[in-house]
């Protein structure tokens, strides 16, 4: 068990590293390249693990249901590697090549990324006992994510305290550890990791206390309002680096203790064995397009002088109260246990169930249920 949960665990931990290693990297690499590195080859960066992470947990999500969780982990693995070797020797003969052999390394690496997702899910939710076992086991494994971007943030500090600030010492940050940006940047990013961090163990306290349904709520809601604030009042706190940090650092907390962990517990709980890797890939996928999004928008909407800061808050603010929305009238708690779900999809694809039944031809009946047998 011990082993199963660190196996698993330590694949977020290593995706968290490699996804937030890139936040601080895009400092490095503008002190590097400068002119070179714009607006536009910086959302490239940025986003293509992302692209790459929506790939893979699609496509991961319907292999492992197809080739079993364990044989689709070892390829994810692989997939990791291979593309953090090819992000750490990424080289195009210039600047600009080498910029785009960063983004396509980067998109291979998301790729392996995104299939750790659905996989780890899966096979975590189907090694309970119980529904707040379950829980609890698939809400610990994604708490390692949290301490994967503390720790980036941590080795990256220890990197640049190390080495002096020079173009070839700059080479060498991005490219041993895949960067950790400038020292003030590098405070900065520890911090807000440190008061982000609480919040993936406080969900996990309180994933059956509560409720996955209330813990989304309560996060959104807290998100909105700290949204809200930035927003109305973003000449004033942009000029107090204490308070953009606690006000940024709560909707970090409040995402994990909230949104974050909830959207990733509660596919486990929705969808039956046989299909519950394919349907988590999607879930998953569905989170990071909007990442993607909103990443690559991010740059260009703070530099439009129309939209800036101001109305990327506000945005964000609008985006949560719709999530709020999404979740009061489409999500709820499910605390069957897996077997009860399991059953259910077969008598649904048996034509058991009487309110199924009527929807069918009677003709339909032979081959579906040829179809449970096999899949039995």
């Amino acid at each position: 068990m011990v082993n199963k949960f660190f196996l698993r665990g330590l694949g977020f931990f290593n995706d968290a590293y490699d996804l937030q290693v890139i936040n601080i990297v895009n400092i490095i690499l503008k002190h590097q390249y400068r002119t070179e590195y714009t607006a536009d080859m910086k959302s490239n960066v940025s986003t293509a693990a992302l692209i790459g992470a929506v790939l893979g947990q699609l496509t991961f999500g319907f292999l492992g249901d197809m080739y079993g969780r364990k044989n689709c982990m070892i390829a994810t693995c692989a997939i990791l590697i291979i593309g953090g070797i090819l992000t750490a020797a990424a080289y195009g003969g210039s600047a600009h090549g080498t910029l785009w052999f960063l983004v396509i390394a980067r998109g291979v690496l998301g790729f392996g990324i995104g299939g750790e997702y659905p996989l780890a899910a899966s096979s975590s939710s189907e090694d309970a006992t119980s529904p707040a076992d379950r829980n609890r086991r698939v809400s610990l494994t994604f708490s390692l994510q949290g301490v994967g971007f503390f720790t980036a943030g941590i080795l990256g500090l220890i990197m640049v305290n190390a080495l002096d600030e020079t173009d070839q010492n700059l080479e060498i940050m991005w490219r041993v550890l895949f960067g950790f940006g400038v020292l003030p940047a590098l405070f900065l990013n520890v911090l807000i990791s440190l008061v982000a961090l609480p919040g993936y163990y406080v969900a996990c306290y309180f994933i059956n206390k509560m409720g996955r349904k209330r813990i989304m709520l309560q996060g959104c809601t807290v998100m909105t309002v700290v949204f809200l604030i930035l927003g109305i009042w973003w000449d004033e706190i942009r000029k107090s680096s204490a308070g953009f940090i606690v006000l940024f650092g709560l909707t970090l907390f409040f995402a994990n203790f909230g949104p974050n962990m909830s959207t990733f517990v509660m596919p486990t709980e929705m969808y039956p064995t046989a299909i519950r890797s394919s349907c988590h890939g999607f879930s998953a996928a569905m989170g990071k397009a909007g990442a993607s999004i909103g990443s690559y928008g991010f740059s260009l909407w703070v530099d439009n002088p129309s939209f800036g800061y101001v109305g990327t808050w506000f945005t964000f603010a609008g985006i949560s109260v719709l999530t709020i929305l999404l979740t009061v009238f489409c999500m709820f708690d499910n605390n069957d246990e897996a077997s009860v779900m399991d059953n259910d999809f077969k008598a649904k694809l048996a034509m058991e169930d009487d309110d199924v039944r009527k929807s069918f031809v009677s003709q339909m009946e032979e081959p579906l249920d040829h179809y449970v047998e096999n899949k039995a």
